[in-house]
């Protein structure tokens, strides 16, 4: 007969489980359980790929990068487009979107398309992974902030009037 009082600590051994064999060791009850960290990274790669290439999709030289790409060219190069007076005056100081597209550029050594398209993976995870934050402060489990997460990314745009 035990002398401890119920619900008292389990002592443990010297090997780091308990010495009371009715308490599990962590990881017995699930010994190949995939921890939830590998979970959420994959989750939100998985959404982010599939916003990017199903819905809502990608485009190139659409709305702001079809005026931002020759300030950038010319940004990078100041002979191109050395004529054109939207690349020769941009708009675009103080911004950190076409200083870590040059950054990229320079440290890649890749075209302007993959850069962006880089930039664009980046940042829809970073938002992806927000919404995630957002839903569990909302005291969600993880399986139900990540579907919160995948509902809002893969949901509707309204291009063009910002609505």
């Amino acid at each position: 007969m035990s002398t401890e009082r119920p619900g008292a600590i389990p002592k443990i051994g010297e090997d780091g489980r308990s010495s009371d064999r009715s308490v599990p060791s962590p990881g017995a009850l699930h010994p190949f359980a995939t921890p939830w960290p590998v979970y959420l990274v994959g989750s939100i790669i998985l959404l982010t790929m599939l916003s990017y290439w199903v819905f809502p999709g990608h485009l190139y030289l659409y709305e702001d990068t079809q005026i931002y790409l020759p300030m950038i060219e010319h940004l990078w190069d100041p002979s191109v487009l050395q004529g054109d007076i939207l690349a020769t005056r941009p708009h675009m100081a103080f911004t950190i979107y076409d200083e870590v597209a040059l950054f990229l550029k320079g440290l890649t050594g890749l075209e302007f398309r993959e850069v962006l398209t880089l930039q664009q993976w980046i940042f829809r995870a970073i938002g992806i992974f927000g919404i995630y934050l957002l839903a569990r402060a909302m005291k969600l489990s993880l399986p139900k902030a990540l579907s919160v997460a995948g509902f809002l990314t893969l949901g509707a745009t309204v291009v063009g009037s910002g609505l």
